[in-house]
């Protein structure tokens, strides 16, 4: 069988919620092509959906290194990064998607929540203007920029007094 032959039984498990069946039929397909990156990425998400993390990271890096302008798969390793709660990782990520991609809104609104943990409500209201100048009817991040210029507004005062 080829590559393709077990993504597509892979990618057929997976959309069935069978991630292990998945998993090794993208590990098999591998054998055969170790540098298909669309099988690297969906065994990540499916990683992913596992709860594992890390080795969803190590798929999307493998991504990555064949394919260093897909911006889905920066994305999708900021995302496992901010279920690790990396967030320097998730921001440094983000932007590398958002310099591939200058529209991903996802991105900047990622970035936006990470800079608030990290407690940079500058960059983080920044953040989420940029994802609303992309989707203004973004409800979340509208909620979201509020709550944030609330936070800016009394550290603000904070650091006044």
């Amino acid at each position: 069988m080829s590559a393709d032959d077990y993504f597509k039984r892979g990618y057929e498990y997976f959309e069935q919620n069978q991630y292990q069946k998945a998993i090794n039929e993208y590990e098999k397909a591998l054998k055969v092509d170790p540098n298909h990156y669309k099988v690297w990425y969906n065994m990540g998400v499916a990683y992913g959906m596992f709860g594992e993390h890390n080795k969803a990271i190590e798929c999307f890096q493998k991504v990555i290194e064949i394919n260093p302008k897909l911006a889905e798969a920066w994305y999708a390793m900021a995302v496992a990064y901010g279920t690790l709660e990396d967030h320097k990782k998730v921001i440094e990520s983000c932007e590398k998607v958002i310099e591939l991609n200058p529209r991903h809104e996802r991105a900047w609104y990622n970035m936006a929540i990470a800079y608030g943990i990290l407690g940079n409500h500058d960059q983080e209201i920044k953040c989420f203007e940029k994802a609303l100048e992309i989707d203004p009817n973004d409800e979340f991040a509208k909620k979201k920029l509020e709550e944030a210029k609330k936070r800016y507004s009394r550290y603000s005062e904070e650091k006044r007094k």
